[in-house]
């Protein structure tokens, strides 16, 4: 039995979006060894919702005890069963991302940086990913590259440089720098947490999290970790969000009603710069 939700029309309007990789050409060097660029791997997810809800400190073990009975624990997961997800948030001078988000604008796009870490190591590829939202739907370009090639990449990030060529035969990582310099982006803020996940096990697409323990810093860069002290979500615990393409698991509808959880926009990035001041003034 499911829950079905009612999906807007939507198109992507990246579609629509200027290219870099439109105007590149690769040059098809023969190389012996293995380059950075050759080990990205990129692509599209499919439009989704996305329903957030906060966890009171009182509703958190039970939560979580339910969802670990009903569903499959992410295999990436530490012995814990949680991981810590490192998110680089790029924003315009002007703060435009900050307040789209704010003022509810419903076609509107984010560009981040990702990593995943069990501890203090980095266990993952380092994502770029373009965050597109059409209404109440979603989806994400991601194009994933090895820890060398984030390196090399991050001074970009910093600058209003193109990467090199090498680099922008990937199209969606083009795009990302593409849209990067005509918003005149740059990396503004670090939001790091910790994560557990569950997939219900009937339910192809749909993907459960729990995030808590939320910290924020102003940053310029992913891999150096400064702690905050957390404190974000105060006097909630954490954030229990439905990734699902229109459906979902009559099971997860009955723990909402049990828990008594009412669905809130909870934007990790807008928390971040309210808590640091930083979008206080409309200027980042």
């Amino acid at each position: 039995m499911t829950t079905t939700l009612n999906p807007p029309a939507v198109d992507s309007f990246l579609q629509r979006a200027p290219t870099v990789a439109d105007r590149v050409t690769n040059a098809g060097t023969r190389r012996s060894e293995t380059v950075p660029w050759d080990e990205a791997v990129q692509s599209s997810g499919a439009w989704r919702y996305e329903l957030k809800y906060l966890v009171g400190r009182e509703s958190r073990a039970g939560l979580l005890h339910d969802l670990a009975a009903l569903s499959e624990a992410d295999r990436h997961a530490g012995l814990d069963g949680s991981y810590r997800v490192r998110t680089l948030y790029l924003d315009s001078p002007d703060a435009a991302c900050y307040h789209d988000k704010i003022d509810g604008v419903p076609d509107r796009f984010r560009l981040r940086v990702r990593g995943y870490f069990v501890g203090d190591r980095l266990v993952s590829t380092v994502k770029f990913e373009i965050k597109e939202r059409r209404g109440e739907r979603m989806r994400k370009h991601v194009v994933a590259v090895p820890e060398e090639g984030y390196r090399e990449l991050s001074s970009v990030l910093r600058s209003f440089r193109f990467p090199r060529n090498e680099w922008l035969h990937l199209p969606v990582l083009a795009r990302f720098f593409r849209l990067k310099q005509v918003q005149a982006f740059r990396p503004v803020l670090v939001v790091e947490y910790v994560r557990r996940a569950f997939l219900p096990r009937t339910h192809s697409g749909c993907r459960i999290t729990f995030d808590e323990t939320l910290e924020a810093w102003s940053a310029t860069e992913l891999l150096h970790r400064k702690s905050s002290g957390g404190g974000l979500l105060r006097p909630y615990r954490g954030i229990f969000e439905i990734k699902t393409p229109g459906t979902i698991p009559a099971w997860v509808a009955e723990l909402i009603r049990k828990y008594r959880l009412g669905r809130q926009a909870a934007s990790k990035y807008a928390m971040a710069a309210e808590s640091l001041g930083i979008a206080a003034d409309g200027d980042l």
